[in-house]
């Protein structure tokens, strides 16, 4: 272990190579330990901001191993935003807990990367053949619609007061609303079409 006071002594490439070891490690315990402690991901990650913005006054960008482990299968969520641990191929992968990281985001003002993660996974070839799915038979999805709404007006409230930091963050973050505001709708066209699927997928198991 190195102390503190010892890892502020050391020249810059030390401090590097000190800081890319220690991630590579944490990325394996996070890894390892989310089979057991779906929890774990999101505690980190929400220690990875708190400690960012102690030191540099703003939270950090989260590794991709750390984004990709809470977004699940790269956003490709089977369940859109549901939490999932274990699946019945492979028991020892956690898949992911997409809403979870969307509050994170939200909590520490990252309203783009928050419209991102919804766009990818209410975009996602799961989540779009929901139509198809069979509620009997295990097939959820899970989408908060409420927290979403919730992104929605906050970063209505930031545009409106002007408290982005510079033009081109207001901008993304506008394009980022927008692509998010096409995934919303074409998710609610989807779930027009759920009932229809959902009886047709019933009458092809029944015949099957």
């Amino acid at each position: 272990f190195i102390r503190a006071e010892q890892y502020k002594s050391c020249s810059l490439h030390t401090q590097t190579l000190i800081e890319k070891n220690a991630m590579a490690v944490l990325e394996k315990v996070v890894n390892f330990q989310a089979v057991q402690d779906k929890l774990i991901a999101a505690d980190v990650a929400n220690a990875i901001f708190v400690s960012s913005i102690n030191e540099f006054g703003s939270p950090a960008q989260l590794p991709m191993w750390l984004e990709t482990c809470l977004g699940g299968e790269r956003f490709a969520k089977r369940g859109g935003f549901a939490c999932s641990g274990a699946n019945a191929h492979n028991n020892t992968s956690f898949r992911g807990d997409p809403s979870a990281l969307l509050t994170l985001y939200m909590k520490y003002g990252l309203f783009a990367e928050a419209c991102e993660l919804v766009t990818s996974v209410l975009s996602s070839t799961h989540t779009l053949q929901g139509r198809t799915r069979l509620p009997e038979k295990g097939d959820v999805l899970f989408v908060p619609l409420k927290k979403i709404d919730t992104l929605w007006n906050l970063i209505e409230i930031v545009l409106r007061k002007n408290l982005m930091a510079d033009n081109l963050s207001k901008q993304s973050l506008i394009a980022a609303r927008r692509s998010m505001e096409s995934a919303i709708e074409k998710y609610h066209a989807m779930l027009k079409m759920t009932d229809m699927g959902q009886t047709s997928a019933r009458t092809l198991h029944r015949v099957g």
